[in-house]
């Protein structure tokens, strides 16, 4: 069991404490979100009811084996929630306590296997004998200190076998919970609301979801794929472009369901805290899970994806493709390939919009072999030659893998980069890309890198003057010593080492009067003779 002292907190609240803002991010503080507002609860209109065309072929189970794990939530309702929330009504109480776990089901069993039963519930009906009700009164610090502190206390009163326990505060929606903590001393989680719902659906999802070490949206690192435009499938081009995150606090943001990278957090996390669920052998009919693409297409090109490869089911049934979308986000056209994928399933190509260059997206339908079924995002970079504006005065680029996120605003580069951008390798060592994945701290620009054994040079059509360079070097994962950095033939500082997940900075300017920047990177060798960068920015400064 880890200390309190060890812990960080997590607030959900429209309030902010002015002593919390201070210092928000160290330990055992709390971090704080926007209210949850309105709350999305189920999946996109439309995708319960439309029909299956045609027989499927396929015969695959899923890649990823699930098993489902079932943990125990305790409840207690306050005396003040009891009353004001629910006018002394014991049975409309019971029945908001018993409406968490079809909620929590819905969102964390197709997504990371992890099924809910109801443990102990405390309704103190009596403000006289409750014991929290001076304590908790809203979602801070204190009330949840008092909350964790009160159930560890007494065991005789609310037992040991829950792995999660939350207290409804009649309150403003809000909430507050421990990170990364189920099945601990401090499993703990306040979840405010006035009404009889909210507090057990979107709020409490949000808050086990950190309990579930997940963090809030801002401080993640992850990429969070869109929820589909249209639920009955987009037929035409743009429209609502909204991401999907238990996580956000509600809007426009559907918080009904994991967004894919919080999907696989979770359960990496269920897997390490996997002595505290019990094993459900038969759990019934769960729908599979959509897991976001990526691909690449050439300018003008169809390209084929094979969209169920990474998808999932909870039941390890057969899963096949269906259209949702017939265009994409920026006018690409969308069709089914009919059992042209691995094991006789549908595949789906995509068809670029005449001279788009950048990243579109599209969705599509994952079915499984009892029709339940879930939406899936694709992402897909298209590519063609890099055009460079010279009017621009600032640049930025992101080195990584054709597949991997790019920020907003920036411009990919990939070893495959051509046109006004290209590389001139070396003859005998490979150029190539490596995406580390989402990790926590680690944002879209450095969780991916280009990297070579050989001497390389970036070319770089550009206006004449001076620039300033920023660089990252380094990755995620290995240590790096002696690289260096070549502008127009002269050492930018000296050979630099990174130490795993460090990216340290590189910096200097260059004069350019040839219209073209040149970046040679090397290594000079020692423990590792490889060189890795992430990150280009260029700044002009003079003419």
């Amino acid at each position: 069991m880890k200390s309190a002292a060890k812990l960080s907190l997590s607030l959900f609240s429209a309030v902010l404490s002015p002593a919390l803002l201070a210092h928000p991010h160290h330990e055992g503080e709390a971090e704080t979100a926007a209210s949850v507002g309105p709350v999305a609860i189920g999946l996109l209109p439309g995708l319960g009811t439309s029909a299956l065309t045609g027989k499927s072929r396929a015969t695959l189970p899923p890649e990823r084996v699930m098993e489902v794990l079932e943990f125990e939530i305790g409840v207690e309702i306050g005396s003040r929630a009891f009353h004001d929330t629910y006018g002394g009504d014991l049975k409309r109480a019971r029945a908001a306590a018993e409406s968490l776990i079809p909620n929590l089901d819905r969102r964390f069993l197709p997504a990371a296997g992890i099924k809910h039963r109801l443990g102990k519930v405390l309704i103190r009906t009596e403000a006289e004998s409750d014991p929290l009700r001076d304590a908790v009164r809203k979602g801070d610090v204190g009330g949840l200190r008092a909350f964790r502190d009160y159930w560890n206390k007494n065991a005789g009163e609310v037992g040991k076998e829950h792995d999660l326990a939350v207290y409804h505060v009649h309150y403003a929606p809000s909430g507050i919970a421990y990170v990364n903590t189920v099945g601990s001393g401090n499993r703990y989680a306040l979840s405010c609301g006035r009404g009889e719902t909210s507090w057990a659906d979107g709020t409490i999802a949000h808050e086990f979801g950190h309990s579930w070490n997940l963090h809030h949206n801002n401080k993640s690192g992850f990429f969070y794929e869109a929820r589909p435009r249209d639920g009955r499938g987009a037929r035409s081009a743009e429209g609502a472009n909204y991401h999907v995150s238990i996580m956000h606090g509600g809007g426009n943001h559907n918080i009904g369901r994991l967004s894919t990278e919080e999907a696989y957090r979770v359960y990496e996390t269920r897997q390490r805290k996997r002595q505290f669920g019990d094993p459900v052998a038969e759990p019934g009919e769960i729908a599979p899970f959509g897991a976001y693409d990526r691909a690449r297409a050439e300018d003008g090109q169809a390209v084929t994806i094979d969209v169920i490869a990474n998808d999932y089911d909870a039941n390890n049934d057969v899963l096949d493709a269906q259209l949702l979308d017939e265009v994409s986000y920026h006018g690409g056209r969308i069709q089914l390939s009919s059992a042209t994928g691995p094991g006789g399933r549908n595949e789906v190509i995509y068809t670029p919009p005449r001279n788009f260059v950048g990243e579109d997206f599209f969705h599509y339908l994952v079915v499984d072999a009892t029709g339940k079924r879930d939406w899936g995002a694709v992402y897909v970079t298209v590519s063609g030659p890099v055009s460079v504006d010279l009017e621009e005065t600032a640049y930025h680029y992101d080195f990584g893998t054709d597949s991997s996120p790019v920020p907003s605003d920036w411009t990919g580069i990939t070893p495959g980069t051509k046109g006004d951008i290209s590389w001139q390798t070396h003859p005998t060592k490979e150029l190539r890309a490596v995406d580390e994945g989402a990790r926590g701290g680690v944002n879209e620009i450095n969780r991916d890198h280009v990297t070579s054994e050989g001497t390389t040079t970036l070319k770089h059509k550009i206006a004449n003057g001076t620039w300033a360079i920023t660089l990252n070097m380094g990755a995620g994962k290995g240590d790096f010593d002696r690289m260096v950095v070549r502008a127009e033939g002269r050492d930018l500082g000296s050979p630099l080492d990174s130490k795993a997940g460090e990216f340290p900075y590189l910096q200097g300017e260059v004069t350019v009067r040839d219209g073209e920047l040149t970046l040679t990177f090397a290594d000079l060798g020692g423990k590792s003779s490889r060189w890795a960068v992430t990150r280009l920015s260029l700044q002009k400064v003079a003419r």
